[in-house]
C-alpha cells in the first residue's frame, strides 16, 4: 500500500488534483486504532 500523507496548503489545493486525500490519509495514518493494529499484526512501515 502506498500513501501521500499530508498537509493540504493553497498551493497544493490548486496545483495538485491530490491534495484533500492526503489530509485524510493523514489523519488515518495517524488514528490510535490504526497504530496498534500495525503492531499487534507486525506490519513494517518502511519508505521509499
Amino acid at each position: 500500500m502506498i500513501t501521500h500523507p499530508g498537509y493540504c496548503d493553497l498551493e497544493l489545493y490548486r496545483d495538485s488534483s491530490y491534495n484533500c486525500q492526503r489530509v485524510q490519509e493523514l489523519d488515518v495514518l495517524c488514528d490510535e486504532r490504526i497504530l496498534h493494529f500495525i503492531k499487534e499484526h507486525h506490519i513494517e512501515l518502511v519508505h521509499y
